[in-house]
């Protein structure tokens, strides 16, 4: 029924979906949705961490992402997304133009997947805020994202962990 109803749905704006999105059907109806370039904001918290392999649940995701032009806030916290999956993710973030806000905290991000987002930050213009506390990257990862938020004027708020406590940057 769930399903059905996201499919005919044409004026939903924000959807905040908190189910086990290994069904393919509830997949491809948030697909469909994001399709139509209609969604303003998108929450899977804890919907894809019950797949065995994380990367490979986010995947159905990322095409319908780098073509969305809607999307302004994304979150994707407490998903267990590994390093694999979020190298699909700031791909996206790099393409996308419109999405300004991420959150990625309470995941499973180490330094190798920092150091990625910090080699990727000046390449990303739209995105104005970035939530990645409570991941596993240390204060290597951080100095890494903090030098490529060195080069990018358009994020404007970052939270990050470091020495057990989170972090938040604001340029303001």
């Amino acid at each position: 029924t769930l399903v059905n109803a996201l499919e005919d749905h044409t004026i939903l704006k924000d959807l905040y979906i908190g189910a086990d999105l290994c069904n393919i059907s509830m997949q491809r109806a948030i697909s469909i949705m994001l399709s139509h370039n209609r969604l303003q904001q998108l929450s899977l918290r804890n919907s894809l961490q019950r797949a065995q392999d994380v990367s490979i649940n986010t995947a159905w995701i990322v095409p319908t992402l780098q073509v969305n032009k809607s999307l302004k806030i994304l979150d994707l916290s407490e998903n267990s997304i590994d390093d694999a999956a979020f190298e699909c993710l700031v791909d996206v973030f790099c393409t996308n133009s419109c999405l300004e806000e991420v959150r990625l905290h309470e995941n499973r991000i180490s330094n190798i997947g920092a150091k990625l987002l910090g080699e990727r930050l000046p390449t990303m213009r739209s995105i104005k805020r970035i939530f990645l506390h409570r991941n596993r990257f240390d204060e290597v990862g951080a100095e890494a994202i903090l030098n490529g938020l060195r080069q990018n004027d358009e994020v404007e708020e970052l939270t990050i962990p470091t020495m057990g406590r989170n972090m938040k940057m604001s340029k303001y």
